[in-house]
């Protein structure tokens, strides 16, 4: 080798050590930049040269500055966040329903129903007083805005939600148009055929915040034109194009996801469950209606229990019939009757058999029906010749209702459905009737049995230790106990679930940097490293220019 060669190859070791020193200055750095990974130089040799004896190398020189990275350590990071920003709003709302529902408040649920039983008491002690039917009243609308209390509680847990929802899907947007951005970047920086290490770094930053947010899949071939982001096979990013999504209302008014495309939109088929917006999805979709539901259960057999004991009792007038709550079952024409008949208001009649489900009378002749209890699938009244009568009372599951012609008699394949109020727990109050004279408030069984008679206010007031649910096996009591005891377990487990994903993130974040992360000890001693090696390879370019100038010399 030609001292020439020598001195080339002393000055591509020292551009080498000196491309090995900046690197880790720039390691360094970014020591404490969240999802930086470390880069370290790579080197190859150079082509030998063939000389007697055999192949004489030549140097080494700068091959590739590559992140230091484990795909499987990234991907299970993103995985894991994944449930963690999922946890992280379900242990948020949990609490916030557990707040709603907490019995620990003075005037909670239990306590407004207790109050309103002991009126009931005092009123079969004294059941000729007017001032007890007063509190009975009194205690009645208390514990109806009770119920109303709890409805505006959930329902701003479910304004809640539905707002981070909506916060999450825009910063979605926006996340998934820096990333497509960021390929677009990439492709032009790797042009070259070199790696953008720094850019592929904050694509993993987006990926790690946008893991927070939703359930997420990636697919990655090398080339930023290939790399795909997909949310439950709605693909988000595809190479340097993103796609926003929207939060839409389905069919029966819940939110859901739509992608935008091509000037319209397509409504996910599948929606996410992890992240945040899984999170928010299943809470207001699932959780909030399953609290709702449960309330106005509680509120529905409240009131059709005292409505049927109370309607058949007599007021101090000796008049009777009268609830004493609004009616807590509902009633509707279908919307394809071609007859002219009519439906009423349902009434409770009978509470230990009044069940909660739905029926649908079906008119199979215009004098001709059937019930079905489209809750258990049962038919309860099966269809006969002649038993339908205008006006006549028609009694299932402990309600009764009349259907009357109007303009003309029902007409065959009419339907008529009866079902207890949506959100009957919303809008639940005391009779008016009730309100404005409190005298009709029942006590008696019997009109005979007048003032004295009670039998009608202990019926009542039992009611605090009967079984009145469940088919008989819960009372109103334990059922406020067990809704609001589940609120409780479900706020607890939601928090514990969060510490310990919060630690696995921690683990997996701890073995990523284990990979990926600067430690400054070794960095400092790889500057010792470089510094000698640079400091070698000059020695190597003085001693070359020594040789030649005593060749000169010579």
């Amino acid at each position: 080798m030609s001292l020439s060669g020598i001195l080339d190859m002393g000055r591509r070791a020292l551009e080498l050590a000196q491309m090995r020193v900046q690197t880790t200055a720039h390691n360094i750095s970014h020591a404490d930049t969240d999802g930086y990974s470390r880069q370290e130089v790579f080197s190859a040799a150079t082509r030998p040269r063939l000389v007697p004896g055999g192949l004489l190398g030549t140097g080494a020189r700068p091959e590739s500055i590559q992140r230091i990275t484990s795909s499987f350590l990234e991907q299970q990071l993103l995985t894991e966040k994944q449930a963690r920003g999922q946890l992280d709003l379900l242990s948020t709302a949990a609490s916030h329903i557990e707040e709603v529902l907490s019995e620990s408040q003075v005037g909670g649920l239990s306590e407004s129903l207790s109050a309103f039983f002991s009126a009931w008491h005092e009123l079969a002690v004294t059941p000729e007083g007017v001032a007890e039917r007063q509190a009975v009243v009194a205690n009645g609308e208390a514990l109806a805005r009770q119920f109303s209390l709890y409805a505006d509680g959930i329902d701003r847990v479910a304004v809640d939600m539905r707002s981070d929802l909506e916060a999450s899907v825009s910063t979605v947007n926006d996340i998934t148009a820096q990333i497509a951005d960021t390929n677009r970047a990439l492709i032009s920086a790797e042009a070259g055929g070199n790696d953008a290490n720094d850019l592929r770094d904050t694509r993993d930053a987006l990926l790690g915040r946008l893991a927070n947010l939703t359930e997420m899949s990636v697919v990655e071939s090398g080339d930023p034109l290939d790399f795909t982001v997909q949310v439950k096979g709605q693909t988000l990013v595809q190479g340097v194009q993103a796609q926003e999504i929207e939060v839409v209302n389905d069919a029966n008014g819940l939110p859901t996801l739509s992608v935008l495309q091509g000037g319209g939109s397509n409504s996910f088929f599948d929606l996410p469950e992890r992240g945040r917006i899984g999170a928010a999805l299943q809470v207001i979709r699932t959780d909030i209606p399953d609290v709702q539901a449960g309330l106005n259960e509680i509120a529905v057999f409240l009131a059709a229990n005292v409505n049927a004991s109370h309607a058949a009792g007599y007021a101090l007038d000796g008049t009777t019939g009268h609830p004493f709550f609004t009616a807590p079952v509902t009633a509707g024409a279908g919307g394809a009757n071609t007859g002219g008949a009519a439906i009423g208001t349902p009434a409770v009649v009978d509470g230990p058999a009044f069940t909660g489900h739905d029926y649908e009378i079906t008119f199979t002749a215009t004098d001709t029906y059937q019930v079905v209890d489209t809750t258990s699938g049962a038919t309860v009244i099966a269809a006969a010749a002649g038993n339908y009568t205008s006006g006549a009372t028609i009694a299932f599951g402990g309600v009764e209702v009349a259907i009357t012609n109007g303009g003309g008699p029902p007409a065959s394949g009419d339907t008529f459905s009866i079902a207890p109020g949506a959100s009957y727990y919303t809008s639940m109050q005391v009779d008016s009737t009730l309100v404005s004279n409190p005298q009709l408030v029942v006590a008696s069984s019997t009109a005979a049995g007048l003032p004295g008679d009670n039998k009608t206010a202990i019926a009542i007031a039992d009611l605090a230790t009967t079984g009145t649910m469940g088919g008989g096996s819960t009372t109103l009591t334990e059922a406020i106990s067990g809704l609001v005891s589940q609120a409780g377990v479900n706020s607890a487990q939601a928090q514990k679930g969060l510490e310990r994903q919060e630690l696995v993130v921690s683990q997996v974040q701890a073995q990523r940097d284990a990979v990926s992360g600067v430690s400054i000890d070794e960095e400092a001693a790889n500057l010792v490293e470089f510094q000698r090696s640079y400091q070698a390879a000059a020695k190597v370019i003085a001693t070359a220019d020594q040789m030649l100038e005593t060749l000169l010399n010579m």
